[in-house]
């Protein structure tokens, strides 16, 4: 759904690295992950069950995370990273092995563990609003001209 753009999925794409550490910024409202590579504590102090919300509920009761793109979605062997909460705590980890993200595979220790992909939307282009005088302006026209067609009635 996501790369046709089809219905639900419209407009949503995969997070890169800078779109993860955008997400942790605003939730803490500092910029710890701002210039973050490799590993970084983001922040902490958020609900278990809010941040578990926000990454999809997906890992266990205490912790959960979101898996985000390390460069563009076509790139081949692009390697990925993920945000980890544990207990309200939340941890970047911009680039992870090929063994760590083989735990979620199909056949791996995690199968079973459903996998959530931090999705963003840009916001749509504003839709331009005429400008309230000139339409102001012609409704008080338009019935300046019927008043004088009545006149001219009669």
């Amino acid at each position: 759904l996501i790369s046709t753009g089809a219905r639900a999925g419209e407009g949503w794409a995969i997070a890169d690295a800078d779109k993860a550490r955008a997400f942790t910024d605003a939730l803490f409202g500092t910029n710890p992950c701002s210039n973050a590579t490799g590993f970084a504590n983001c922040g902490s102090g958020l609900a278990t069950d809010f941040a578990g919300k926000l990454l999809g509920e997906n890992y266990t009761t205490t912790s959960n995370l979101a898996w985000f793109l390390n460069g563009p979605a076509e790139a081949s062997g692009n390697s990925v990273g993920y945000i980890y909460t544990y207990l309200g705590d939340f941890t970047f980890f911009e680039t992870v092995s090929v063994s760590t993200s083989d735990l979620f595979s199909a056949s791996g220790t995690y199968s079973t563990t459903p996998v959530s992909w931090l999705l963003y939307r840009d916001a749509p282009a504003p839709v331009p609003v005429p400008a309230s005088l000139p339409l102001l302006a012609v409704g008080l026209g338009g019935l300046g001209y019927l008043a004088r067609r009545r006149r001219k009635l009669r």
